[in-house]
């Protein structure tokens, strides 16, 4: 297993299955544009999972709060267990390394609701119960939408 940029010439980006139409679809339409900011973990021309994110602000005037956000985390469905994990280990190192990121607050992560239930609560559930990760609004029966790790969290889990 190696992690690199995604590079389109030599991974089959049109052969990666999340089993979730929007990381699949934005993985194969946005990746020569985010290239530099898209990691894969890959076997040869495999793409066994993918990971992507950007420094966002927030607050009232847009300069209140930087946060790292992860766009996308993905792994492929045919991957062994753990590789989604692997990738996101991958992403809080990059992340923690990044000099971008030294003034950011922590990271935000996007649950997305699938449409399959049980699929966005057994997430929900790694990120939050597994992970770390923290729901915005607080709400304890969320089961998807926004969360928030600080990033002291994230530099424990890139240094381990």
């Amino acid at each position: 297993m190696k992690l690199e940029a995604l590079d389109r010439t030599t991974h089959d980006v049109a052969a990666f299955d999340s089993g979730v139409e929007a990381c699949n679809s934005d993985l194969v339409s946005q990746s020569n544009k985010i290239r530099n900011r898209c990691q894969v973990l890959s076997e040869g021309s495999t793409i066994l999972a993918f990971g992507r994110y950007s420094i966002v602000v927030s607050g009232p005037k847009k300069d209140l709060t930087p946060l790292v956000r992860i766009d996308y985390l993905a792994r492929d469905l045919t991957s062994p267990a753990g590789t989604g994990t692997d990738m996101l280990i991958h992403l809080f190192r990059t992340i923690a390394n990044d000099e971008r990121t030294h003034d950011c607050k922590g990271v935000l992560i996007d649950c997305l609701n699938c449409g399959d239930a049980k699929q966005t609560a057994r997430r929900w559930s790694y990120f939050t119960e597994k992970v770390g990760f923290r729901s915005i609004d607080g709400d304890p029966n969320a089961v998807s939408g926004y969360a928030f790790l600080p990033m002291v969290i994230v530099r424990a889990y890139a240094a381990a």
